[in-house]
């Protein structure tokens, strides 16, 4: 190669690289979003847009239908809008109304992989009805000993969604609180990757085109375009919710010599009321935009959604999923699978004696996150003894590195 060609190569490398770069970016939007499920011209103008290809049943065909992502951040929050065209706008399906179910819906999903680690990264989903569906997602995807998706998580967002004459659109603000990451001068790079799935055909399009050779192809954070954000600060989320609990019971007693009497009048037995009251609190707080602290003190599950019934005809235990909210936040940083289904670390086990019975967790201290290059997880439960097991003091703690 000439000396006089390689200046101008390498001009046209950075120029290309300069292109490619831009085109990947959200921009930042002035004007404010109304999540009303109106995708309207005048305020996505200048979005960032995604067109949608096919990933079932045929990689990279064009979309059956006409499907387009629109993304935008104010710098507080990141902004996702859906145009979906259908050519029969009343095959649409959406059966469920429940948060974090569906039902043969047609949907649209983001998944942000926040950290841009290619393992993790947090999903969302909505569809024509407006139903909120999240889910943390570990292990890019892979099972291993346990589920990579988790949809006991919830987070702070909203959407809304609305059928038109010719499909149906959708819109969601999700606070850069809600996602954790790392920015660098006020610039972040994220994994983003937009999905719609047409239920009645068994369709998914897809943004970016994937070939798909993996199972869940939609799901992975490895597989998401990497696109820059420029003038977000990092997010720092504090939550605080205390609970207060109170009640009194009333009965009747019976003194030892009259048990016998039966014709005693009732008036004369003595009334014993008993009172309790607890309080409590739990605490959420965003020690940075990458590193989170949870806090339980005297905590109460009462407000857990109850597991699903089920019948148990083998010989071995159930496997209950974890419900609880303290043990939500990164939890993929704990699971640890020896293949198969066995797992070193099951934080359902806290909290319950050796014959299923609760067990009063005193106070508990949780820090989950990342720094630099490492993935931390930290957990200390103190329990209250009963008559079946002793206090006990639990302990966990992991760090790891995608090498």
């Amino acid at each position: 190669m000439s000396q006089d060609l390689r200046p101008r190569l390498l001009t046209a490398l950075l120029l290309t690289s300069a292109v490619i770069g831009l085109a990947a970016d959200i921009p930042e939007t002035k004007s404010p979003i109304t999540v009303d499920g109106k995708v309207e011209d005048e305020e996505w103008r200048d979005a960032k847009v995604m067109r949608l290809v096919q990933l079932v049943p045929v990689a990279g065909a064009n979309a059956s239908e006409q499907s387009e992502v629109l993304l935008f951040h104010d710098g507080e929050a990141l902004y996702a809008a859906a145009r979906f065209a259908d050519s029969e706008p009343e095959l649409i399906r959406a059966n469920n109304l429940k948060r974090d179910e569906t039902s043969g819906d047609d949907l649209f999903g983001l998944l942000v992989d926040s950290f841009n680690d290619d393992t993790s990264a947090l999903a969302f989903y909505t569809n024509p009805a407006g139903t909120r569906i999240d889910e943390a997602i570990s292990n890019d995807g892979e099972w291993s000993g346990a589920s990579p998706f988790n949809r006991n998580w919830n987070t702070f967002w909203e959407c809304a969604a609305r059928r038109t004459e010719d499909g149906w659109e959708a819109e969601m603000r999700i606070p850069f609180s809600s996602l954790r990451f790392k920015p660098d001068g006020g610039r972040v790079v994220m994994g983003v990757l937009g999905w719609r799935a047409i239920s009645r055909k068994s369709e998914v399009a897809v943004y970016p085109p994937l070939d798909g050779q993996q199972h869940n192809s939609n799901r992975r954070p490895s597989l998401a375009e990497d696109m820059e954000l420029v003038g977000v600060a990092g997010g720092r989320q504090l939550v605080v919710t205390p609970y207060f609990l109170s009640g009194m019971s009333q009965h009747t007693e019976v003194p030892d010599d009259d048990k016998s009497r039966t014709t005693q009048p009732l008036a004369s037995y003595g009334v014993v009321e008993s009172k309790d009251a607890q309080a409590g609190l739990d605490l959420k707080w965003g020690l940075s935009s990458d590193l989170t602290l949870d806090l339980t003190i005297n905590t109460d599950f009462a407000q857990v959604e109850a597991d699903d019934a089920v019948v148990n005809l083998s010989r071995f235990s159930l496997f209950r999923p974890e419900k609880r909210l303290f043990f939500q936040e990164r939890a993929g940083v704990f699971e640890f699978g020896t293949g198969d289904l066995s797992r070193l670390f099951y934080s359902r086990r806290i909290g319950i004696d050796e014959d299923g019975g609760p067990v009063r967790i005193l106070a508990g201290a949780r820090v989950v996150g990342k720094v630099g290059g490492w993935d931390i997880g930290v957990l200390d439960m103190q329990t209250e003894g009963n008559d079946v097991m002793p206090a006990e003091n639990l302990g966990v703690a992991r760090v790891r590195r995608q090498i």
